[in-house]
């Protein structure tokens, strides 16, 4: 799984997958009563407590004026599903990127109620996403299976180490049945003909 986008530097702004991720939003509730603040090109009044939905690279710097909260999908309530059985949830559905924004909720930019909830949130994400490499590794050397029901389930991290395992498994199928030393002729050679 390749995590390399999650640092703690401030954003790539070259790379769409950081950005998409950044952009994703998370809850927070106003420390103070804010004015004229412009989130919807229209100035709004928050009251102290209210509840604001900000993407996660506005949060980060707003943490002064707002407190975090974790949103719906890395809750201890979700947290518990993903402990007792990790392969069922569909984390492509929840968040495209699941374990590479759980590393960034643990950013101590954002300020979260009980930092502890931090720290159990980071667990509950080693344990599933090790349980979940090893479910899918199971399924890329089942022989019957289908595929595509395997990829709706994973995250895009999980998708790329998916698709590298099926072609691990391809190439050592060929190797085993001693079709690795035979030179192919390339299909694109055929249609140019």
């Amino acid at each position: 799984m390749d995590l390399s986008m999650v640092d703690r530097s401030p954003g790539n702004y070259l790379d769409l997958e950081d950005i998409v991720m950044s952009d994703s939003k998370i809850p927070c509730r106003s420390r103070f009563h804010l004015k004229n603040i412009d989130l919807h090109s229209v100035p709004e009044e928050f009251d102290e407590g209210k509840k604001i939905e900000l993407p996660l690279w506005l949060a980060e710097s707003m943490t002064e004026f707002v407190r975090h909260e974790f949103p719906k999908e890395y809750t201890t309530r979700f947290q518990s599903i993903l402990r007792a059985d990790p392969e069922i949830v569909n984390l492509h559905r929840h968040e495209p990127k699941y374990f590479a924004k759980g590393l960034k909720l643990s950013s101590e930019k954002l300020d979260f109620p009980d930092p502890r909830d931090t720290v159990i949130m980071l667990e509950t994400l080693l344990e599933a996403a090790s349980r979940r490499m090893l479910w899918i590794a199971m399924q890329a050397s089942a022989s019957k299976i289908n595929q595509s029901k395997v990829e709706c389930k994973l995250d895009d991290g999980e998708k790329v180490h998916y698709s590298q395992l099926i072609a691990q498994q391809e190439e050592y199928k060929e190797w085993k049945t001693g079709r690795t030393g035979i030179i192919k002729e390339s299909k694109d050679r055929f249609k140019s003909i």
